[in-house]
């Protein structure tokens, strides 16, 4: 096998932000803490901005973690933030609507 047959040709791009709408987690905040709308958008900004950030660190640290626990920690981080007391129920019932969201 020559070399040019061991080259491979990789293809990566970030779906959250970019084809999927991170902020349309906002409906079930809403409606699972009894929120506004507005106060739904600013938990869905600084989660995003928590997940990005908890990202950036781990990776310059050299530290790998699955995606799911990074947005899940970065989510009880924006809930606490907000003071919006939390449990692991309320956490998996917004992180499975994290796997629903609109483009």
């Amino acid at each position: 096998m020559s070399s040019a047959d061991s080259t491979r040709n990789v293809l990566a791009f970030d779906i959250y932000g970019t084809i999927l709408n991170t902020n349309s987690v906002g409906v079930t905040l809403q409606s699972l803490l009894s929120i506004s709308e507005d106060q739904a958008n600013a938990v869905c900004l600084l989660w995003r901005r928590y997940q990005l950030e908890y990202t950036w660190r781990l990776n310059s640290m050299g530290v790998y973690e699955p995606f799911d626990v990074v947005t899940s920690n970065a989510l009880q981080h924006a809930l606490s933030e907000h003071g919006h007391p939390h449990d692991e129920q309320l956490t998996a019932q917004i992180m499975a609507s994290y796997n629903h969201l609109k483009p």
